[in-house]
């Protein structure tokens, strides 16, 4: 069934191929309003880091009629310059797929100013999460995993995907409409 999502969400390969991130991503996604895709350079790349006993992402895409776009054209590519190269080809498929975030457990190898001069936001999924707590309910304590060190890096907020102001953008990840909804 086609998405009637407002938000577009590119999935990176390191969710993809985490096999309990990657369900609970794809279970929110009814209540969470956002259409999830990924490009079949990172479904490559999230096999090629799956464990051997795993499912590979390509047969759970086809089995569940995950949505893919087309890889990266080089003229989105070669326009990003603060992102490392290794994601350049996931960040310029986000971009050309009309992405407003892209899900990752590495923001910090996306770079502020690419993300800002397409606006788009890279987020990990915890953070992701943290923006619907009002639907979830509240988050259980983690102590086997430490937060990651950037959660959100990006213009827009993570709830509703309006464009944030630069001093919001900097320390949190809602804007100030969604900071107010959500309840601590």
């Amino acid at each position: 069934m086609p998405s009637t999502s407002r938000v577009r969400v590119f999935v990176d390969a390191d969710v993809l191929a985490s096999p309990v991130p990657r369900t609970i991503l794809y279970l929110a996604r009814p209540l969470s309003d956002y259409e999830l895709v990924h490009s079949l350079f990172v479904e490559t790349d999230a096999e090629r880091h799956q464990k051997a006993a795993h499912i590979p992402v390509s047969t759970l895409r086809q089995r569940w009629d995950w949505q893919v776009v087309p890889d990266a054209e080089s003229e989105y590519i070669s326009g990003l310059t603060d992102t490392d190269d290794k994601d350049k080809p996931v960040l310029g498929a986000a971009i050309a797929a009309r992405a407003t975030f892209v899900v990752t457990a590495n923001v910090r190898h996306f770079g502020a100013g690419d993300l800002s001069a397409y606006g788009l936001s890279a987020v990990h999924l915890p953070a992701l999460f943290v923006a619907y707590r009002d639907l979830f309910g509240p988050p259980t304590p983690d102590a086997t995993h430490r937060p990651p060190a950037i959660p959100f890096r990006g213009v827009r907020c993570i709830r509703c995907a309006r464009h944030l102001e630069d001093e919001q953008a900097s320390t949190t990840s809602l804007c100030d409409t969604c900071r107010a909804d959500v309840r601590p």
